[in-house]
């Protein structure tokens, strides 16, 4: 059988909404089941440019053979109006061993990436959650934006990034699309206080939530603190919170706030509990 090779516009045609919602539940799921197997990860970074290289390989036993990914993110890249992300996954089938399929894997890490949020947003928000605070605004901001709009009715969002051109635009995309009101905000902290949800979409080394800005009640997802160096929440947030993790093997070693926290002595690994025990019913959120 020929090796499949699918561009990154294959690959986001192929994909509803709903397949996207659907995969990040079986996942987080699988990774509690034990169906699923997270093999390994490494990474390096440039301080320099502050570029990230990965790769993360792994499988889920019952249906697939090994799943290997590599990539960058290139923060550099949004000055070249190239794509900050960039990366390419290669399936293998599970009886042969053999590749199968080469995927560009650009569009499908920000859009499950952007599905997983919002999968652990409909799981942990508080039922009436109709108000979303953003921080950032490039293709993920985006991404997680529309996927929210799909698991709760969001009537205001509300989005801030440093570039004002950057937050402006995004807004006056999605201005239209959106059946909510979407505006800029002034500040992190004016999309933060006030915000049921609030998604930090950034990959930035320094925090932009505050513990001390959040009531009780407010759900607060990251995706862009996958160094141990990386933290867009500060360590008082991750103190007066109950927090979940996608994979605890993964988030203990490089997740940045996680890490902080287990540094600071005042957690220790099991106060972070995995989504899937939520989805599984093993624990109730």
């Amino acid at each position: 059988m020929p090796l499949l090779f699918l561009s990154d516009s294959d690959v986001a045609a192929s994909l509803s909404v709903d397949d996207l919602l659907e995969s990040q539940r079986s996942a987080y799921q699988a990774v509690v089941d034990g169906s699923g197997r997270f093999l390994s990860s490494a990474h390096a970074s440039d301080p320099d440019t502050g570029a990230l290289t990965y790769t993360r390989s792994g499988m889920l036993a019952d249906t697939t053979g090994l799943t290997v990914k590599a990539g960058m993110v290139q923060p550099l890249n949004t000055a070249r109006g190239l794509p900050a992300v960039s990366a390419m996954i290669l399936l293998f089938d599970p009886e042969t061993g053999r590749p199968v399929a080469c995927l560009d894997g650009a569009a499908l890490t920000l859009l499950r990436t952007s599905a997983g949020l919002a999968v652990a947003a409909d799981e942990l928000a508080l039922d009436d959650a109709e108000r979303l605070g953003v921080l950032g605004s490039g293709p993920q901001a985006e991404h997680t934006i529309r996927m929210m709009t799909a698991v709760r009715p969001i009537r205001r969002t509300t989005v801030w990034s440093p570039t004002p051109a950057h937050r402006e635009r995004l807004v006056e995309r999605l201005r239209g699309e959106l059946e909510g009101d979407i505006v800029v905000g002034d500040s992190a902290r004016a999309v933060v206080e006030g915000h049921d949800i609030v998604a930090a979409c950034t990959a930035t080394r320094e925090p932009l939530v505050y513990g001390e800005w959040l009531v009780p009640g407010q759900t607060v997802l990251t995706m862009g603190s996958v160094e141990p160096d990386r933290r867009e929440v500060d360590l008082t947030t991750t103190l007066r919170s109950t927090s979940f993790v996608d994979t605890l093997a993964q988030t203990v070693e490089s997740c940045g706030p996680v890490v902080e926290a287990l540094q600071s002595g005042d957690r220790t690994a099991s106060d972070f509990t995995e989504i899937g025990a939520v989805l599984s019913g093993a624990h109730q959120g």
